[in-house]
């Protein structure tokens, strides 16, 4: 079970790597906030969400990455969850990933995401 301060050092690694200042970009020139970001792209983690549930369990990545083919549409990661039957990731978690989803999707800062994440009670 992926716990709420797991989530929060994950995307914290996500941030290292990719930069704080950082903007989330789809690789397909699709518009974020029209369309959504994407899990994986190829099988590799692309967006902040995908990226830290790949650092944490890359059997579920495996999972929401292909839920994302078979629906051949971005979803959010609460809905995704939803649908997959509850994989494995607590509600206080699923709040922080999905904080940190919503603004990577209004193109913000990875920075700015990893500190709305962490200011989710």
């Amino acid at each position: 079970m992926i716990t709420k301060q797991q989530a929060l050092d994950a995307l914290a690694e996500v941030v290292a790597e990719m930069g704080e200042g950082y903007v989330y970009s789809r690789a397909d020139g699709e518009e974020v906030h029209q369309f959504g970001c994407q899990y994986a792209i190829n099988g590799e983690p692309s967006c902040i969400a995908g990226r830290a549930i790949f650092k944490l369990d890359p059997e579920l990545f495996e999972k929401f990455a292909q839920y994302e083919v078979d629906e051949e549409e971005s979803f959010p990661i609460c809905d995704v969850n939803e649908n997959l039957d509850d994989v494995g990731i607590e509600p206080d978690a699923l709040r922080v990933f999905q904080e940190a989803q919503e603004q990577q999707d209004c193109l913000e800062t990875y920075g700015f995401a990893l500190d709305a994440a962490r200011a989710v009670v």
